[in-house]
């Protein structure tokens, strides 16, 4: 007999109505190819810029961690990338890392007390097709690459957030009523429950950079055990 098993992958969840959202949004997983939808209509993040308006597939970290991906397509007027967050309310402290649909420019966006806004800071730069966010206690670095490989700094920020957060995947419109989607594929991240230090993170990004198979063993007893992450697939064993 055989099984099919749909959704997303283990641990990710689909918000509904994303945030504040409530003309819906959804998130889908192809696992053929690996490759991650979301769909957002009427979610318009605009000015003053107080309220997040988005879709988003999110997963818990806790502790130090990484979120990595490549935004394969943008359509519309929107804006698709990566976010960690306190949470899925629409004012919460957050850093979020975002290309367009030409995928020729990245915004940052950070909102380091709740309730404030989180202004969009829009810089050019071609072929921006990867996304890198990565979590030391309250520091937070955000990288873009047009190869997955070679990663350029553009995000450095301090926001005090509680041990464990979300991360994920996130879509937004520029324009009131437009549906838009985007498309992702070599989704990794790297989470470890509070138990890898700096060192231990820097060294899995090094090394998968270089095109290396990583496995990391965790501490003994720990729910986590171990996982690898194979750059070649973008899958995270673990």
């Amino acid at each position: 007999s055989q099984v099919t098993v749909g959704g997303l992958p283990c641990g990710w969840a689909n918000e509904p109505n994303g945030i504040n959202c409530p003309n819906g949004s959804s998130a889908t997983y192809n696992p053929s190819n690996q490759v991650y939808t979301l769909t957002a209509t009427n979610c318009a993040t605009l000015d003053p810029f107080l309220d997040d308006r988005m879709a988003y597939m999110n997963r818990s970290l806790c502790g130090n961690g990484s979120i990595q991906v490549r935004v394969n397509s943008v359509s519309g007027t929107a804006w698709a990338g990566i976010v960690m967050r306190e949470n899925n309310q629409s004012r919460v402290r957050k850093v979020q890392l975002t290309t367009n649909a030409q995928n020729n420019a990245y915004r940052r966006e950070i909102r380091v007390l709740p309730g404030t806004r989180a202004i969009p800071q829009q810089v050019a730069r071609p072929s921006t097709f990867w996304l890198r966010l990565l979590r030391i206690g309250n520091q937070f670095v955000g990288y873009t690459s047009a190869n997955g490989f070679q990663w350029t700094q553009v995000l450095s920020a301090t926001v005090t957030m509680g041990s464990c957060i979300q991360m994920g995947l996130v879509l937004y419109s520029t324009q009131p009523g437009e549906t838009a989607t985007a498309t992702f594929s070599n989704l990794e991240i790297i989470s470890s429950g509070g138990n890898l230090s700096e060192g231990d993170i820097t060294n899995l990004l090094a090394n998968e950079d270089a095109g290396a198979t990583v496995t990391y063993s965790e501490v003994a007893g720990d729910d986590d055990g171990q996982f690898s992450i194979n750059p070649a697939t973008g899958v995270l064993t673990i």
